[in-house]
């Protein structure tokens, strides 16, 4: 018992393996930030908040600042390659007592928010919704059809949270070979039904979209004919205007997809179960490269909707789901104008592309679910091992060599942000739980651009020392960006931002995680353990 007191980390090591490479690691980040799914459903979100706003600009915002991030990132791998990403880097780096209070937002709103909500939202209404309603009009099957409109009701929509939430928890618990076997497979899955939709769409032809979407709101909703005309005549008349947006709405429509691009250094928080993770080079294929990938994808997957369904159309069907959906409901039926509605719908008739369509999009969704749980967990070991988090929490499964327990907590946090946001009036939140990423990510923008300073011993023995400018200046175009987006966020009515129960959550979010830092250190200096120590080091992994 003695002895324990007297140790400042839960253990002498982390009892972590290491068996990924550079390329599964590449493949878990281009999954983590996921062009197909999360940009396919931000494209929506982006023209609701402004209809003419500048898509391409705003890509290429994103595009330009994501990739700034992944080098910053890259660097602080390569320097700390170790389970607990950010944490480990803001605590280190930037201060312990920040380093936690910028995880605790990320570890218990953030991440699991996004884990709970985008779950059943998109799995029900942008994964299955559209196929089963259109597989349902195909095989002459009401029931099908109505199962589909079935997951757009918030008792869907969280059922089926419960399911990935369930699916994520298996994959996590079975170990980190297991996990990668089932990437890789999805991967391929992925890359191979994407690339035949890609090829299909100019072959198929887009002429005939209008007619299809209509015959589609018709026979599957009973929507009068004419649909995709109606719906373009009706946003007009409640105020849609194609007009061109001012350049700086590109920066506002930006946002939704920034949040995503966040994730492209997703191997941060495992890095200390991948090989080699120590090299700068290999950090600059696994993450960089990935960056790069999921840019390209974005500019690809937009070109495919505008082309597809046209431009003016897509802009005022987002627009109107968004800001007046019962009419939008009224004219083309419960199932939102997300990506995977408008190709299933161009493949209505062609059981080929209709069927790589609904493969890409189940491929893409169940891989990139569970590794938002898997980086929440590492964040949990890392501040068990760290001892300012229950210990138990630390605890890694001697057989499957992943910390269990926090994973089950995880998949608990799942379930309980799935309840809360399939509540319409419960969605306004999520602006804040954004914000909360925002700054929880600008925290370690800022540890790169201090790392050459703040933690010379570090530095001078890194691979990264080399590119001392270039992760300075990385870091801080991330920070200047976090700062526009959450000056954006703070000063635009669109966002919710002041909704009360928002803010008041924003608040209790940062307040907690001051009261339980310092209980936790109070407590083990009770223990004789000073947890100020253990920022001064680097766990061993």
């Amino acid at each position: 018992m003695e002895m324990e007191k007297k140790t400042m980390f839960l253990r002498t090591a982390t009892g972590l393996v290491r068996p990924w490479s550079t390329w599964d690691g590449y493949i878990y980040n281009l999954f983590a930030v996921n062009p197909f799914i999360i940009y396919g459903a931000t494209f929506v979100n982006g023209f609701g908040l402004s209809p003419g706003a500048n898509m391409w600009l705003a890509l290429l915002i994103v595009a330009v600042t994501s990739t700034f991030l992944s080098y910053n990132e890259a660097a602080l791998i390569s320097t700390m390659p170790r389970s607990g990403g950010d944490y480990v880097f803001q605590s280190r780096i930037v201060g312990g007592k920040i380093g936690y209070v910028l995880t605790w937002g990320l570890m218990l709103v953030n991440q699991p928010a996004i884990f709970g909500m985008l779950a059943g939202w998109w799995c029900a209404t942008m994964v299955l919704a559209p196929f089963f309603t259109i597989y349902g009009a195909l095989l002459n099957s009401p029931a099908m059809s109505s199962s589909g409109v079935w997951m757009t009701t918030q008792i869907g929509i969280f059922t089926m949270a419960v399911i990935a939430a369930v699916w994520s928890t298996i994959i996590n618990l079975v170990g980190m070979a297991w996990y990668r076997r089932f990437q890789k497979a999805f991967f391929a899955a992925a890359v191979v039904s994407l690339a035949i939709v890609l090829v299909m769409i100019p072959i198929v032809g887009v002429s005939d979209f209008p007619a299809a979407f209509s015959g589609f709101a018709t026979s599957v909703f009973g929507k009068d004919p004419g649909a995709y005309q109606l719906l373009l005549k009706k946003a007009y008349e409640l105020g849609f205007t194609a007009t061109a947006a001012p350049p700086s709405e590109a920066f506002i429509v930006s946002i939704p997809f920034a949040i995503g691009s966040m994730a492209i250094a997703w191997s941060a928080f495992n890095a200390g179960e991948i090989k080699g993770a120590a090299s700068l080079r290999g950090q600059v294929y696994q993450v960089v490269l990935a960056s790069i990938t999921a840019a390209i994808l974005s500019f690809v997957l937009y070109y495919a909707i505008v082309f597809t369904a046209g431009d003016e159309w897509y802009r005022a069907a987002s627009w109107m789901y968004w800001t007046h959906g019962a009419d939008y409901s009224q004219i083309a039926g419960p199932v939102a104008p997300y990506f995977g509605l408008i190709l299933g719908i161009l493949f209505y008739k062609n059981a080929i592309g209709l069927l790589a369509v609904f493969i890409a999009f189940q491929a893409w969704f169940w891989m990139w679910y569970p590794n938002v749980q898997l980086a929440v967990s590492r964040y949990m070991l890392a501040l068990s091992f760290d001892r300012v988090f229950p210990a138990s929490l630390g605890a890694v499964h001697p057989r499957w060599r992943t910390p269990h327990v926090a994973i089950l907590v995880v998949f608990v946090l799942a379930l309980l942000w799935s309840w809360v946001f399939s509540f319409p009036e419960y969605f306004r939140l999520a602006a804040l739980v954004s914000l909360v990423g925002i700054i929880g990510y600008a925290g370690s923008g800022l540890a790169g651009a201090l790392l050459p300073w703040r933690r010379k011993d570090l530095f001078q023995s890194s691979p990264a020392s080399k590119h001392g400018p270039l992760i300075i200046l990385s870091g801080l175009v991330w920070v200047i960006y976090s700062i526009i987006c959450a000056v954006l966020y703070l000063g635009d009515a669109r966002f919710f931002v002041y909704d009360p129960t928002a803010v008041g959550m924003f608040v209790a979010t940062f307040l907690s995680a001051i009261v339980v830092y310092f209980a936790f250190s109070a407590y083990r200096k009770r223990q004789g353990i000073d947890v100020s120590r253990a920022y001064r080091e680097i766990p061993v992994e």
